[in-house]
């Protein structure tokens, strides 16, 4: 059977086809697709989509495909629609008919690559913004206030009788000399907005620094305790050591452990603070203003929120991949408020945002993006799926999100 007409037999899966190139399925279309794939065929098929050897085939099929009047009829039947619909009815009609046809149309788009304007004078306005990605940069600030621009700087940073700091491909690592006497200098790693960087701490321990985010540690720990200061957000994967606890301490909360995985996101500017645990054990203290201290333990797969406002520790059962997957390259969202989804959003793609009505921040979303893709790609799958409209306001790079 020919490419072209194994791709109409499946124009019935176009969501799922296009979701999954795009990366965005939840676990549901997630297992779905796995049912779908069950099928010989349509594995082959899959893999025939993903061949870069059909590019030919691939563009000819796509040249053959009217966009023009697939958006047109996608158009007249959203005008319809809204005129029949509230406001908050319309979003779930606008996400069923896009499901049909805006989907698959930008799917095939984004999937087998871009030609030129598709959709004419009723072309996405996210096609027009062009947001790239953040980079791995950092800075590394010695205790004489001297600033070290890592991007600038490769291989040996500082070398002593101490320590040996060296600096590659994103990469920190604090390697200490043979004999190592007592050595109390503290170094900080601060990575900005639009940023990432990891740091290989002297007991090699491995820290995942995430954007607009610093963490002060020293050169060699004490013979007692493992001991750094968090702000922002920090991935930890801590080197086992019995004689010395590791401890994370962030604002008023204290996380200590003795080898494991876990997230700690603790912004200056967020009210809450979130520790989750995806191997070993963890203890979670929180000094109180009447100097009690509230303890809690936390065993894999749960999370402690500390709300710093009214002083409340709560634990939950979750998924920790949704809260560490930016380390591996995505961003994961589970249900999430578009508020909270848009402070991550911005603070990886340095970019303000703001919302021209009420509610707009209260819509729920559920994807699994790719953190590395422009972030028109992500823009496109707001409008389309939760009848967003999106602008960029240049002068103060700021997105303005409304209703359409």
């Amino acid at each position: 059977m020919r490419l072209r007409d194994k791709i109409l037999r499946q124009i019935a899966s176009s969501k799922l086809l296009a979701k999954y190139f795009l990366g965005t399925l939840n676990k549901e279309e997630q297992a779905e697709m796995q049912d779908w794939m069950a099928d010989n065929g349509n594995k082959k098929l899959l893999d025939e989509l993903g061949d870069e050897k059909n590019r030919a085939e691939r563009n000819r099929i796509i040249d053959s495909i009217n966009l023009d009047e697939e958006w047109r009829l996608f158009i007249k039947s959203m005008e319809i629609e809204k005129r029949a619909a509230t406001k908050n009815l319309r979003i779930k009609i606008y996400s069923a008919v896009a499901s049909v046809a805006a989907v698959f149309v930008l799917g095939l788009m984004m999937v087998f690559g871009p030609w030129d304007n598709p959709f004419s004078d009723n072309e996405l306005l996210a096609e027009e913004i062009n947001i790239n990605p953040g980079r791995t940069t950092a800075e590394l600030i010695l205790p004489d206030g001297e600033v070290i621009n890592l991007e600038a700087i490769k291989n040996t940073v500082v070398e002593d009788d101490n320590i040996k700091i060296s600096n590659n491909e994103g990469i920190l690592l604090y390697e200490p000399q043979k004999i190592v006497p007592l050595d109390t200098v503290k170094n900080i790693l601060r990575v900005p907005r639009g940023g990432e960087y990891q740091l290989v701490l002297e007991d090699s321990t491995v820290v995942w620094l995430n954007s607009e985010s610093q963490l002060t540690y020293p050169r060699i720990f004490s013979a007692d305790q493992r001991k750094v200061e968090l702000i922002g957000e920090a991935y930890f994967d801590v080197k086992r050591d019995e004689r010395r606890p590791f401890v994370v301490v962030s604002k008023s909360q204290q996380v200590t452990v003795l080898g494991t995985e876990f997230d700690i996101s603790a912004y200056e500017q967020d009210d809450r603070i979130f520790t989750t645990l995806v191997e070993g054990k963890v203890k979670v203290e929180i000094e109180e203003g009447d100097g009690q201290v509230h303890t809690e333990f936390l065993e894999p797969n749960e999370q402690v929120v500390y709300d710093i406002n009214s002083n409340d520790m709560k634990r939950d059962q979750v998924d920790p991949y949704e809260y560490s997957s930016w380390k591996d390259g995505r961003f994961v969202f589970n249900n999430e408020p578009l508020s909270s989804l848009m402070s991550k959003i911005s603070r990886w793609y340095d970019i303000d945002y703001r919302f021209e009505e009420e509610g707009v921040g209260e819509i729920r979303f559920t994807g699994d993006l790719k953190r590395y893709s422009n972030l028109a790609d992500f823009l496109k799958i707001l409008e389309v799926e939760k009848s967003l409209k999106v602008v960029l306001e240049e002068e103060e790079q700021t997105l303005v999100i409304s209703q359409q």
